[in-house]
């Protein structure tokens, strides 16, 4: 069965945002969980209003992280600062029943041809190294 949902927008206020997609009749809100006012802070101060509002929806909701996450990033330091922020980002989706949650595959240069010809498999095998070490930590 074909369903439909919208994506909140992180310029507006966040409850109101749900309250207008459940009123436009879609079957689930699909939560971007990026400021500012889907800041994991926010979501977490608002994490009751917000979970009884998406309780209201046909299907579960999906949430949605800030296309800029770095997982891949050759500076270590960098990817394992956008590593605690993701397991950030899962609990604060968790909390508010979010049970599924994309990341995308950020690779930061990719259309340079020297990125393509050196740091492509260093880029994709960090993205993996990330991946797991979220998905084995975060409970």
């Amino acid at each position: 069965m074909l369903s439909f949902g919208l994506l909140t927008n992180p310029s507006n206020e966040i409850v109101r945002e749900i309250s207008r997609i459940y009123d436009l009749n879609f079957d689930y809100a699909e939560l971007r969980i990026e400021g500012p006012e889907g800041n994991p802070q926010i979501i977490d101060k608002k994490r009751n209003e917000i979970a009884r509002l998406l309780q209201k929806f046909k299907q579960r909701p999906i949430g949605h992280t800030a296309y800029w996450i770095d997982l891949c990033s050759d500076y270590d330091y960098v990817r394992h600062a956008w590593i605690l922020e993701a397991m950030r980002e899962i609990r604060t989706a968790r909390i508010v029943g979010v049970d599924l949650i994309n990341f995308h595959a950020n690779l930061n240069g990719i259309n340079t041809k020297c990125f393509r010809l050196l740091k492509k498999k260093e880029a994709r095998s960090n993205q993996l190294a990330s991946s797991s070490l979220i998905l084995s930590t975060t409970p």
